[in-house]
């Protein structure tokens, strides 16, 4: 059973308010020094959505061979863990009509979860000159959720979790400069997660790219 799917709503729920129980905190006596952990998840919604290239003949999700799309085959969740400097951002095709879900969770035992935040950055490719080899792109201000937590009669959150759902056809649409609607050929979307604790402690996941391309368009 994948992550996602083993999320049931309510345990949503129950973490997305209030952290269920809650932990017992005072600041005063509260000495945990480490931010929260925290893990960015990602799966493909639909069961054409992942790409895989270069399918096995013995992969029987995957053959023969109809499309780079494997009509069968769900992702294993990509699990981004807490930021480490140099770390390759992971980058994942999603089928053009296909979508993706984001998950982003956050745990702190010491000092709860203060706040847990997802940012998505979106760049979409549109106009392409094949003679030319030359492409336009715009780049949008990042979309983010976050959710902010209280200390409440003494306790707080040990958990927090946020959820994007990412249709890629629509994110290819876009308003350019005259306000005219326009679809472009491909779209990159980069997300990343950061949390904080109740003493102040923070943390950031690494990126993960999530994109796709109008097949028909080969730039």
């Amino acid at each position: 059973m994948s992550f996602l799917k083993s999320v049931t709503p309510t345990l949503l729920a129950c973490v997305i308010t209030t952290g269920c129980t809650g932990l017992p905190y005072d600041p005063r006596t509260n000495n945990d020094s480490s931010p929260p952990d925290i893990g960015l998840h990602i799966e493909g919604q639909r069961p054409d959505s992942v790409y895989k290239p270069n399918p096995s003949p013995t992969d029987t999700q995957c053959f023969p061979k109809q499309s780079d799309f494997c009509p069968n085959l769900r992702i294993t969740p990509v699990d981004i863990g807490a930021r480490v400097l140099g770390t390759p951002t992971v980058s994942i095709r999603i089928h053009e009509n296909g979508e993706a879900s984001v998950l982003a969770t956050a745990k702190d035992s010491g000092s709860g979860v203060r706040k847990i935040r997802l940012s998505c950055n979106r760049q979409v490719y549109y106009n392409w000159d094949a003679a030319n080899q030359t492409e336009s792109n715009a780049v949008f201000p990042a979309d983010a959720i976050e959710q902010t937590n209280q200390i409440s009669n003494g306790r707080v959150p040990e958990s927090g979790i946020l959820q994007k759902v990412l249709n890629m056809h629509g994110q290819m649409v876009f308003q350019n400069a005259a306000g005219t609607p326009t679809r472009g050929h491909r779209v990159a979307i980069r997300c990343s997660a950061e949390a904080s604790n109740f003493n102040g402690f923070s943390v950031q996941s690494d990126g993960v790219v999530i994109w796709a391309q109008d097949r028909s368009i080969q730039p």
